[in-house]
């Protein structure tokens, strides 16, 4: 058994740590190494070694289920009168309980694996969770606990890694830690501040979930949702996706919003070069309701697309691949029965994203479903569906592509809008991203794509257009520079 020098643990001492305390509760030390002993039944089951700049951790003997830093910690947890109200600590990392048990707290534990999580989407269920085994081999005491102190890292990573412990938790009696100016962490605290201020912070731990009002600073720091890029670069500044999102796409007829969803679509699970082909967690995964376009005619635009950016080929097996790279990535629901729903529609919105993976869904067209308006308006009742879809994407966290045809186009009425849609002004209010399609009289397969309607323009993208050309042989689309648009209305004379 490897032990702690003293000598070795400057280091530790400048963190603000106890050494002897810090050995006591499993830290070891072999060289420019440090390790820290997991323990189960007063038994080391493995030793998580690192070096000191927090680079290259294993553990010794390789290939152990991993565990909660010091879970042994729960083995002394009895429901009793004076430990209802004392919390349980979980934290990212090893230095950090360290850190809490030298505050004062008795039962801290850490994950093992730090932040590096992924984002939880579906229905979570424990036998499946594999990347949370950890927590579910000790649920049967955590569950007993009816305070929760996540005290996670400050960043992205250390914020996702709380969320995804609260919602097997219990969120409700999950509490986070506010952190002082400049520190990211329990052992952060301890070092710069000392052990009160430690001990001041969880204190003042307040509710992951709180009531309906809350001092507007006290609200949970939440993740940054990363920014999806839809492929075409000059749109990039008008219209960046997350999710959830919620958008919206109309135009005139034939202006070909289904071909300009499904080259969305492509670029977003396949990329748009073979340089930038997809692979790994740069894949988005989406399902397609095709209600009004034969699905054949989805199967063969994404094989074209396909073939354009890898390469035409005449050898079968890589047609397959092909194909099998377009089946893992897109998959499409043809209705058989004659009643396509409301209530249809969300029960497949949720099969694509928990049986499927799917990241994102394209329904197209909106018009198809069948609306049942029972007694309310056709504007209370649009405004209450895109409501219960909005709320759908939000827990999924799915981008929720909609294609929906406006109600009447004519000369009175003006050009088409958001507004044009039925439910009037419910598409363009409840839009993350509201985009118009239509065809300008001055070029061939030429397609103005207006973002009219930007949720956030700081994170989001202008409101704005941008013109493209739609090849056939590709089955996509390319942005037009502005200088060619100008001499192309220059040369036949008209202005939009």
């Amino acid at each position: 058994m490897k032990h702690i020098k003293i000598e070795e643990m400057g280091w530790a001492e400048s963190r603000g740590l106890d050494v002897e305390l810090a050995a006591k509760h499993g830290l070891v030390t072999e060289g420019k190494k440090i390790g820290f002993r997991y323990e189960f039944g007063g038994q080391t089951k493995f030793t998580k070694w690192r070096n000191q700049d927090k680079t290259g951790w294993h553990i010794t003997p390789s290939g152990q289920p991993l565990q909660l830093f010091n879970v042994d910690c729960l083995s002394d947890y009895s429901v009793t009168p004076d430990q209802v109200q004392t919390p349980l600590i979980i934290t990212e990392g090893e230095l950090d309980a360290i850190s809490c048990i030298q505050a004062g707290l008795p039962f801290v534990v850490s994950v093992p694996a730090g932040a590096g999580c992924s984002k939880s989407e579906g229905i979570i269920e424990a036998h499946n969770d594999k990347q949370f085994q950890y927590l579910w081999d000790a649920y049967d005491v955590i569950k007993n606990f009816k305070k929760v102190i996540l005290f996670t890292d400050n960043d992205d990573a250390g914020l996702t890694l709380r969320n995804e412990l609260a919602i097997r938790i219990d969120e409700k009696k999950c509490f986070y830690v506010p952190m002082p100016e400049g520190c990211k962490d329990a052992n952060d605290i301890l070092a710069r501040h000392g052990v009160e201020a430690l001990k001041k912070a969880i204190d003042e731990a307040r509710p992951l979930v709180s009531d309906d009002i809350v001092g507007l600073f006290e609200l949970p720091p939440m993740p940054k949702m990363p920014v999806i890029l839809t492929g075409w670069e000059p749109l990039n500044e008008h219209c960046l996706l997350t999710r959830p999102e919620f958008m919206v796409i109309t135009g005139e007829p034939g202006t070909g919003k289904s071909q300009f969803a499904r080259a969305l679509a492509f670029h977003l699970s396949f990329g748009v070069s073979k340089e930038t082909f997809k692979s790994g967690n740069d894949v988005l995964r989406g399902m397609f309701f095709t209600l009004e376009d034969p699905a054949s005619r989805l199967q063969r635009d994404s094989y074209q697309y396909m073939k354009n950016i890898l390469g035409s080929t005449s050898d079968p097996k890589k047609q397959q691949r092909i194909r099998e790279v377009i089946s893992d990535r897109i998959k499409a629901i043809k209705p058989s029965d004659d009643v396509l729903s409301l209530d249809w529609a969300a029960e497949r919105i949720e099969w694509a994203v928990t049986r499927h993976d799917c990241n994102y869904i394209v329904l197209d067209p909106w018009n198809e479903i069948e609306h049942d308006f029972g007694k309310q308006s056709e504007t209370i009742y649009i405004g209450n569906a895109i409501r219960r879809l909005k709320r759908i994407c939000s827990r999924l966290g799915v981008l929720l592509i909609v294609v929906a045809h406006p109600t009447k186009v004519d000369k009175k009425s003006g050009p088409v809008d958001l507004y044009s849609i039925a439910g009037s002004a419910n598409w363009y209010n409840k839009a993350d991203h509201g985009i118009v399609l239509s065809k300008p009289k001055w070029g061939e397969n030429i397609l103005k794509v207006d973002i009219q309607k930007s949720k956030d323009w700081e994170t989001m993208g202008n409101p704005g257009a941008v013109y493209m050309r739609f090849s056939r042989d590709k089955k996509d689309f390319a942005c037009i520079p502005p200088q060619e648009v100008e001499e192309l209305k220059a040369a036949h004379g008209e202005s939009e």
